[in-house]
This record gives C-alpha cells, structure tokens and sequence, in this order.
C-alpha cells in the first residue's frame, strides 16, 4: 500500500478543514483544483482507466469535486494563494525525494498498479482508514 503521506491529495483533505474552520488562513483551492482535473482524467480518461472500479471512480471524483467546491464556496468562488499553494507542493516534492520516489512513480506507476484499487470501494476505504488512523495509534502503543 502507498503511504498516506506519499499522495498529495492527503494533504489536501487534512489542509482543507483546516482552511474551513479558520484554523489557517491559506486556502488549498489551487492545489484542490489541480487534483481533481488529475482525479478526472486518472479515473475516466487516461490509459490505466482500468484500474480504478467504477464505484472508485464516482465515489473519488464526487469526493474531490465536494472539497473543492468548500473551498471555493468559503472564498467566494476564488482562487488565492497560489504561490502558498506552490511552496506546499513544494515540501511535498521533498517528502517524496526523502522516501526515495518521485511524483511520476506515485501518480504514474504507483496508483495505477496499487493492488487494492481493484478490490471495490469497501476494501479501499478500509485500508485507508487503517492505515491512516489506526497504524499510528497502534505504533505509539494503544491496544487497537
């Protein structure tokens, strides 16, 4: 499974609710818009299409348009800090660079050979929920 913290929608999703309830004022609609067209044409148009079940391809596509449209709705349908937006991408790129991967082996090699892509929607959100929640809490020690 690729790690949460390799895939930068992540950290879109954690930085989105921040932005929303005022925790900080940097909106990540820039890098919210970049990957749903990425989610868009990943799921419905690129040549691994089949990778992805169909359920995946509604439930990721809606999931990423809602979060987009929260963002633009708070900031009044505009799209702002973007060199913000660009330095974030940036410290990203290095998190990839320290964990030996690149974008392209993420995004192009990566996702669309990722094995649990293929067992439905249930078992993707499953794994994500461990991986992302209950690893670490089970790494620091909590009987999970």
């Amino acid at each position: 499974m690729i790690p949460p913290q390799l895939i930068y929608c992540y950290w879109i999703w954690f930085w989105t609710p921040l932005y929303l309830f005022n925790i900080i004022k940097i909106s990540p609609a820039p890098s919210a818009l970049l990957a749903l067209i990425y989610t868009l044409w990943a799921t419905w148009f690129s040549p691994y299409t089949y990778a992805f079940t169909l359920q995946f391809q509604i439930f990721i596509t809606l999931f990423e348009s809602i979060i987009l449209f929260l963002l633009l709705l708070k900031s009044k349908y505009k799209i702002t800090h973007i060199y913000e937006n660009i330095i974030v991408f940036s410290i990203y790129t290095a998190v990839l660079f320290l964990h030996n991967t690149n974008f392209y082996q993420i995004y192009f090699v990566d996702v669309p050979n990722h094995i649990e892509n293929s067992n439905g929607l249930y078992s993707h959100l499953e794994m994500r929920f461990q991986s992302i929640f209950l690893k670490p809490l089970r790494y620091i020690g909590l009987p999970i």
